[in-house]
């Protein structure tokens, strides 16, 4: 039943894409797949993109399916809502208890109610939520912004690195120079 469950969501996501999300399916293990969100215009989180990874429980869609950041995500919210009894949700913990779980939602649905977290403005109206993050998004939304931003941008810095590091194994396999050499440590 959880096979054929998520191959119908699947094919009604691919009709029906989300702007602004793209997600990869793991055609090696379909109760897997990945996701990525870019940060919204006009928010803090915006030129960020954030990686998910998505699990299916074997007996989906009767228990909720598990979703884990691949990466820390600066967010005002920094644990998870539903467990802890407040109505918003964070963008970097996201496992709904088996109560608050509804066989109707779907990967799309719960995609879209993560993608909305990093629209900060919906959350000021929300229940008062007890962070760091929280009191300094309240009270300095400058430093907030910043402190985003500083996020995306070490999160971009290490995506970076490792490709350069993949780009460095692949020219070594083809360029036959000595690996002692400054220069090949330091380009290649």
């Amino acid at each position: 039943m959880a096979l054929k469950r998520i191959q119908k969501e699947k094919t009604q996501y691919l009709q029906n894409q989300m702007q602004g999300v793209s997600v990869k399916f793991d055609e090696s293990n379909p109760y897997q797949l990945y996701f990525t969100i870019e940060g919204p215009i006009d928010t803090p989180y915006y030129g960020g993109q954030f990686n998910y990874k998505l699990i299916f429980p074997p007996d989906y869609p009767f228990k909720p399916m598990k979703i884990t950041s691949l990466q820390k995500v600066y967010h005002y919210s920094n644990y998870t809502c539903i467990i802890e009894r407040c109505n918003c949700c964070s963008p970097k913990n996201l496992q709904l208890r088996k109560e608050d779980w509804s066989y109707e939602f779907t990967f799309y649905s719960q995609i879209k109610s993560i993608q909305q977290c990093f629209y900060t403005e919906q959350f000021t109206q929300l229940e008062e939520v007890c962070t760091e993050q929280s009191k300094l998004y309240k009270l300095n939304r400058e430093q907030f912004n910043f402190n985003v931003k500083s996020q995306i941008a070490s999160e971009k810095a290490k995506q970076q690195i490792l490709q350069f590091i993949a780009f460095q194994r692949f020219i070594k396999q083809f360029i036959s120079i000595n690996s002692d050499s400054v220069f090949v440590d330091l380009f290649f």
